[in-house]
């Protein structure tokens, strides 16, 4: 015996499956594999658009650190340059001023005595990478934003 929904409950009648536009009654409602593929196309290309933008942006933000940490090495060296304490190396030896710079030094006499400049703590790779943007001009350590 067949019951029709409709004659045991009108709010039951709603709950049947809807079938899709476009398919034939009966058919299971799931995706077919043109619209799967397509899917996973378009994803593919959004990915291909995103990562290299990704990669772009952690580029620059290298850069940036290594010009920031450029900066910060010059601005200590003339800073206590100001004060009385020199870094240069006096062979005008790049590698040697920045690591005299880092390594830093403690001001002797005068108004800031006892203060101590330098910049402890840089890793090899920030180093390396600031020297980039560093450069001796007589007994000074100069920066330089386009690089060397």
């Amino acid at each position: 015996m067949k019951i029709n929904c409709q004659t045991i409950s009108p709010a039951v009648a709603p709950l049947r499956r809807l079938r899709r536009p476009g398919r034939p009654a009966g058919s299971n409602d799931g995706f077919s594999l043109i619209e799967l593929i397509i899917v996973v196309a378009i994803i593919a290309v959004i990915a291909a658009i995103v990562i290299p933008m990704i990669g772009d942006s952690t580029g620059a933000a290298e850069i940036a650190k290594n010009k920031r940490n450029a900066q910060t090495l010059a601005s200590v060296f003339t800073s206590a340059d100001a004060a009385g304490v020199s870094f240069a190396d006096s062979g005008g030896d790049l590698d040697q001023t920045i690591l005299n710079t880092i390594t830093g030094g403690t001001v002797t006499e005068g108004i800031f005595a006892g203060e101590f400049f330098g910049l402890p703590g840089l890793e090899q790779k920030e180093i390396d990478g600031a020297k980039d943007y560093l450069e001796v001009s007589g007994t000074a350590l100069v920066y330089n934003a386009e690089g060397l």
